[in-house]
Parts: structure tokens; sequence; C-alpha cells
């Protein structure tokens, strides 16, 4: 393939030399790596064959009868049969939200990522792939010592046994409520709203040939399609109106600087004028309506990635000494997002119809706000005491408590802003908090490391067995969907055009190169 690559001009030197570096580090792991795995399997192997002969050769010893060992190639082929078995999978809930910006280059050496590692059910987490800064979680491979070998591996296929079953249980919950949650944090609203866009640029390309050039004769059908993504454009701009407002109202509250870069964005690039010309120019102007939707899709979508904290590269693999949370515990707190979700919308409304009701009015709608806003606190408040109650409950939920109870706080704040009474941007913004810490949005990098602990955002060497997405369990978003340009190269695609002495004397540089072979 290199020797065919030299020939070929449209392939840059760079890229060779990056394919050189490529086959050395398959070298390398087909050399060092892979058979550190094999011993380690082997290793598992007899370390379980081992156990069961001693327990055999007990049992044996007790009843005075000679003991027998079996044979070594059966019990190795039965006993990583258990290990590779689904009830060894610890099930997670991961939303993935889809992302049309660049991962970057490959870096040679790196791996495939895994989304999450299987050690521990935890809360759900928004997942988006896409570059992030994990230098200092880059280790060299050769100096990476290979994972001790758990010898209590029927302990621990139970005890995920017992996991999946109260998993199953409420799997079909967990799937409805995250199904509903597209509204929820600024990352997947966003997300959404590009997803909309590109929408409305699709049905345009799909109709683009009987419409183009055919303004006094367009179809009782096509004129159909035209009206309703006109009407599409109008309610997207209300909805990036609403976004635009949260996004402020979060900085003022956190001042989180990269909340400042994007509002500031959406304001110079004038989004909501766009949006809203766009649903004016639909009925004339397809091909410009349809090239600036397709524009605003990938910048809702960068917006959306530019809200995300960049990986500080610190690993949370001590997650993995610690208890999966109780499935049930899981689906609480889903519940208690969506009703959050649910409350910020209808202070939004009670907001906006402030002018045409009374004060008397108005402040029954908002004390009744306020009271929806204290249920959903108590019942923060009582997750956290029940996870706090388990065994060892404040040692393996320590950071699941100290969340609920820093959600629990800003919804009392939120409480009494609507008590005093208030539904303004303050007040949203208090529940916008809450809804994000309910929810966190994590990137991941898919040129990076296998593992990083529970913390997508972690690099290194992978310790799991389970290939990219595998994990994914309940709750996926339904409604992503992975985009990739559909640009393509017009022009400059015959080659460079060199003059005669030179092609003549890379024709000689290459036959010599052959020879030399």
């Amino acid at each position: 393939m290199l020797r065919q690559a030299s020939h070929n001009t449209e392939i840059e030197a760079e890229q060779v030399q990056q394919w050189a570096e490529m086959l050395q580090t398959l070298d390398d792991i087909s050399e060092n790596r892979m058979p550190s795995v094999a011993d380690l399997l082997e290793k598992a192997s007899a370390e379980k064959v081992a156990s069961k002969s001693e327990a055999a050769e007990s049992a044996n010893g007790a009843k005075g009868q000679p003991s027998t060992q079996q044979s070594g190639a059966s019990s190795s082929d039965e006993d990583l049969s258990d290990v590779d078995s689904d009830s060894t999978e610890t099930p997670n809930l991961v939303d993935q939200e889809s992302s049309q910006q660049p991962s970057g280059p490959a870096e040679p050496g790196k791996e495939e990522p895994t989304e999450e590692s299987n050690a521990r059910l935890d809360k759900a987490v928004t997942i988006v792939t896409g570059p992030v800064n994990d230098s200092a979680a880059e280790t060299d491979a050769n100096e990476s010592e290979p994972p001790a070998v758990e010898s209590s591996l029927d302990a621990a296929i139970e005890e995920q046994a017992k996991l999946l079953a109260e998993f199953e249980k409420v799997s079909d919950d967990l799937d409805s409520v995250m199904a509903n949650l597209e509204g929820s944090t600024l990352v997947k609203r966003l997300k959404a709203a590009s997803r909309q866009q590109s929408a409305v640029a699709e049905q345009l390309a799909a109709r683009i040939e009987g419409l183009f050039g055919a303004a006094d004769s367009i179809s009782p059908n096509d004129q159909a399609v035209l009206e309703q993504l006109a009407m599409t454009e109008r309610d997207s701009t209300q909805t990036l109106a609403a976004i635009m407002s949260d996004v402020d109202g979060y900085y003022r509250r956190r001042n989180l600087m990269r909340f400042k870069l994007v509002f500031e964005e959406m304001k110079q690039l004038d989004v909501l004028s766009s949006l809203k010309k766009l649903s004016q120019q639909v009925a004339k102007d397809q091909g410009v309506v349809m090239a600036q939707a397709e524009f605003w899709s990938d910048t809702l979508d960068r917006w959306a990635d530019d809200l995300i904290e960049n990986g500080d590269g610190e690993s949370e693999s001590d997650d993995k000494k610690l208890a999966s949370l109780p499935p049930e515990a899981i689906l609480e707190m889903l519940r208690i997002l969506e009703g959050e979700v649910d409350l910020r919308e209808a202070t939004r409304v009670a907001e906006q119809s402030k002018g045409s009701v009374s004060d008397d009015e108005y402040r029954r709608d908002a004390i009744a706000l306020s009271d929806r806003q204290t249920k959903l606190r108590q019942r923060s408040e009582q997750l956290a005491d029940e996870l706090e109650s388990l065994p060892d409950g404040s040692v393996h939920f320590e950071a699941d408590i100290n969340l609920l109870l820093m959600v629990s706080q800003t919804m009392n704040e939120a409480a009494s802003l609507l008590r005093s009474p208030s539904t303004g941007s303050e007040t949203i913004a208090a529940q916008t908090e809450v809804i994000e810490m309910l929810l966190r949005s994590k990137r991941i990098n898919p040129q990076g490391g296998g593992d990083g602990g529970a913390n997508p955002e972690g690099g290194g060497q992978g310790e799991t067995d389970e290939e990219a997405l595998a994990l994914l369990g309940a709750g996926l978003n339904a409604n992503e969907k992975l985009r990739e340009s559909e640009v393509r190269q017009m022009t400059g695609e015959s080659g460079r055009s060199l003059p005669e002495e030179f092609r003549s004397g890379l024709g000689e540089y290459f036959r010599r190169l052959e020879e030399s072979r």
C-alpha cells in the first residue's frame, strides 16, 4: 500500500508518514500487548481451575476418596465462557448525542473509545463525541502494568446478575423518561434545534428538482410542504429565543465564560432574525433557505459542543470500587429531572402571561409553582436519605448524596423566588442549574484511550472487554442522528499539473525505487 501511495500525487507525504507510524503501532500491539492479554486470560483460567481442584480435593479427602484433577483445556473453555457471558456486563444509562464537528486527526497509538466503564451503574449522562484535551490522561502503553486478575469471579457474576435483574424491572420506565428529555439541558436543546434545521434542509433537498425555478407552478403537495417548513422555522425562532435567554441567565448565575462566548456569538450572528427571515423565504427562494438551514444546523451543533466543559484528564477510577446505584434511585432521579423540566416551562409560560392577567392571579400561579418546586426538593432530600441509609451508603454514594443536596439547595432558592413572586430569568436560571446538575453533558474523544473510569473524558489505556457503545443501556436518545457532511470536492481532482521535466524525473525515481526492492 505504501509503494502504491508513493506513486499517487493525491496522497501527501505526511499521510504516508502517518500510515507508516500506524504500522509500527500495530506491530507493537501484536508483539507486546496481545501476548499480555493472552497471559491474563490463561492466568484467570488457571486460577479458576486451581480453585475448583482444591475444592474437589477437599471434598474427596473428607470422604476418604482419591482426588482427580479435571482437564485444564475443558475447564478453561467452560470458565472463559462464563467470563464472556452477558451477565457480567453492567448496564449504563447513556444518552448518546450526535455531533457534526470534526473530531481531529487520529493519533498513533490511540485505541478505540468505550463510552463508559462497566464497573458501576451510575447516573444518566449525555455523551457527545468530539475532541477533548486529554493530554493529562495520556500514558505510555509499554509502561502500563496489566490489571490484576480478580479471584472472586463467581461472586462478581452473581452480583452483576442481581443488578441486571433490578435494572430490568425499571428499564421500560427508564426508557420512557429518557425519551422525554430532549428539552432538558441546554446542550440537548441546541442539538435538537440543530436536527430540526437539518430536517428542513433535507426536505427541501428532496423536492428541490420540482421547486427550483417553478415559483408559479408549484404543486399543491409541494405548497403544503413549504407552508409546513415555514411554520417550522417560525417555531424554531421561538425555541432559539428561549434558549438564548436561558444561556444568558445561566451565565449570569454561574459566570461560566463558555456560556458568555456562545451567547455573544448568538447575538453577533443574529440567529433569531435569520431564522425569522428563512420562514418568509421558504415559499420563493428554496435554494437559499436550504443552504442557510444547513449552515444553522452546523452552527447550532457547534454551539452545543462549545457549552460542554472540556475534560481535565482526571480519572474517576475510584468509582470501580464503589457499589452501583440502585436502578430505582436512578429512575427517581430522572423523574425529578423530568418534573423540573416541566416546571421550568410552566414558569416560562407564567412569565409570558404576566402582563395579561391580574396581579392576584399572577401571584396565585407563582405560589402554585413554588409548591411544585418544594415537592421536588423534598423528593430530592428523601432520595439522598435513602441512599445514605443503604449499607455503607455514605461511602459508596457520597458524591451522589452531595449532588442531591446541592440540587435541593438550588430548588429551595427557586421556590423562594417563585413565592416572592418572581417568574423571570433569575428563577428560570436557578431551575436550569438544577437540570444541568441532574443530567451532565460530557465529551469523549473518538481517538482517545479506551478507559477513564466513570468519566468519559478520561483517556489512558482501556481495560474493559467491551466494544465501543456496547454497554449503552436503556435510555438511548431516539432522536439522535449521526450526520456526516455531504460536501464533496468538485475541483482539483485530476491531480497537480507538474512540468514535463519534473514528471520524467519522478518517473525515473519511482522506477529505481522499485528496482532497489
